[in-house]
């Protein structure tokens, strides 16, 4: 299974509300991370984001950040497919 894609959405966003249900109602949580910025501006999903929801990929660079590498985030274009299986572009 590959990773999660990272879902930054807000809690007073109608738009994440939705897609995050329709996360719940198809048992797609094991193919998303729900990461609220409202609550948790300072994830480093949330930086850059200008709209709700916005779907990343997480990526990590080696030799950026120390040893370990670093992380960063690749904005994708998501969506559900009429077969119900998620549809993620992230080029």
């Amino acid at each position: 299974m590959s990773d999660p894609i990272i879902m930054a959405s807000a809690s007073w966003c109608g738009f994440s509300k939705k897609f995050e249900a329709q996360i719940k109602d198809e048992k797609k949580e094991k193919s998303f991370e729900v990461i609220h910025c409202d609550k948790d501006e300072k994830h480093p999903a949330c930086v850059g984001v200008s709209g709700f929801p916005t779907f990343k990929k997480k990526l990590t660079v080696k030799g950026k950040s120390g040893e370990g590498g670093a992380d960063e985030f690749k904005e994708c274009k998501v969506g559900f497919a009429a077969t119900g299986e998620v549809e993620k572009s992230c080029a």
